[in-house]
Formats: C-alpha cells, structure tokens, sequence
C-alpha cells in the first residue's frame, strides 16, 4: 500500500514538473529565468513545409516534388505543358 502511494505521489510530481517546463519553453523562459535559445524551443512546423511553385505556363501551383523542371529553369505543372511552352 505504501509502494503504491509513493508511487502515485512521484508520478504526479512527474507530471507537474513536466507541465512546468513546457510552460515555460512556450512562453521563453529557461528554469534559471534566462531567456530560452532557439534549440529549446520545438521546431516550428511550418519549416518542414514543402515548397509550392507556379506552372510556367498556366501559373497552376504545385508543390515542388511534383513539378517538372525544363533546361532553362522554367517549373511545370504537367509534360504537356512544358513541351508547349517549348514550342512556344
């Protein structure tokens, strides 16, 4: 009975610390009251984002793994396209 209260009380110790520190990373604090750093704060999702190109000829966007690339740069949306903007 002891074990499982002992238990218990750490686990939720636990808890709050671990809620604490995100707390504080969330608003830009380090425990010591510094100012957090960047690798203390999660990486923002939006920097993973893939980026969105424009078709050369029908400025139709798609994202940057799907888009096909002709000798001078120009990015297309399908082959269609970029064999029509080269006989253009």
């Amino acid at each position: 009975m002891k074990l499982g209260l002992w238990l218990l009380i750490a686990g939720v110790a636990f808890l709050w610390f671990n809620h604490a520190k995100k707390q504080r990373l969330k608003h830009g604090r380090r425990s010591n009251g510094q100012p957090a750093q960047a690798d203390d704060i999660a990486r923002d999702p939006a920097a993973d984002a893939e980026r969105i190109l424009a078709c050369a000829h029908c400025g139709l966007h798609v994202p940057a793994s799907d888009a096909l690339v002709d000798a001078s740069g120009a990015v297309f949306c399908c082959a269609a396209h970029r064999q029509l903007h080269s006989q253009a």
